[in-house]
């Protein structure tokens, strides 16, 4: 739970707190460097970058499909097909972010609810790959 708690607060802070703070308010509707636009390329982002960035994974599949077909025993091939290691408080932390950033801008961005759902679909099924 203290990894979490660190993590947590860092990218809660890093990602919707700051950008509220360095966006002067007379900008905060603006159409072109507004908050609004910047919002929504942060859901974008979420949704394409970092899910694209952990589907990739390059060595995963070198394992899986060229060098486990080629293993001498059962137990060889097994551990190529080991995924990679992962910190549960990071996937955490992933997933609050999200929930976070949807309801910090909510009030003046109402479509994070939906851009949060298909974030978080998203999320889910990578995470199921």
């Amino acid at each position: 739970t203290s990894l979490y708690a660190k993590i947590a607060a860092f990218r809660w802070v890093n990602t919707a707190i700051v950008i509220t703070i360095v966006t002067p308010f007379t900008d905060t509707l603006a159409d072109q460097n507004g908050l609004i636009p910047q919002i929504y390329a942060l859901f974008i982002a979420e949704i394409i970058t970092v899910s694209a960035i952990q589907l990739a994974d390059p060595m995963g599949h070198v394992n899986r499909h060229v060098l486990a077909p080629r293993a001498a025993t059962q137990d060889a091939m097994n551990l190529k097909f080991s995924g990679q290691p992962f910190e549960l408080a990071e996937r955490y932390t992933d997933m609050t972010k999200i929930l976070f950033l949807c309801v910090w801008y909510c009030s003046i961005f109402p479509g994070s609810f939906f851009l949060c759902s298909f974030a978080l679909l998203i999320k889910y099924f990578v995470d199921k790959f």
